[in-house]
């Protein structure tokens, strides 16, 4: 998933319900560190298993300069 973050969730959720995610599909999503929602979903959810990276890239959040992170999750069905 590369697009607006706000929308990660709510699209993950989507192509869920619409059964376009079959075992072995693998999202990406960039950008996760400040997506406490998206990130306690894909970690809580037995469906996926899911690896957090921290970049060397930074960001500016609310408490200043901050490593970006991204998400890889495999879909298990």
């Amino acid at each position: 998933m590369y697009h607006e973050k706000d929308l990660y969730l709510k699209d993950l959720k989507l192509l869920e319900s619409n059964g376009l995610l079959k075992k072995g599909t693998c999202i990406v999503a960039h950008n996760i560190q400040d997506l406490d929602t998206f990130r306690k979903y894909l970690k809580k959810n037995p469906k996926y298993k899911t690896e957090e990276i921290e970049t060397c890239n930074q960001a500016i959040n609310s408490t200043g300069w901050v490593n970006e992170m991204m998400s890889v999750s495999t879909y298990g069905d």
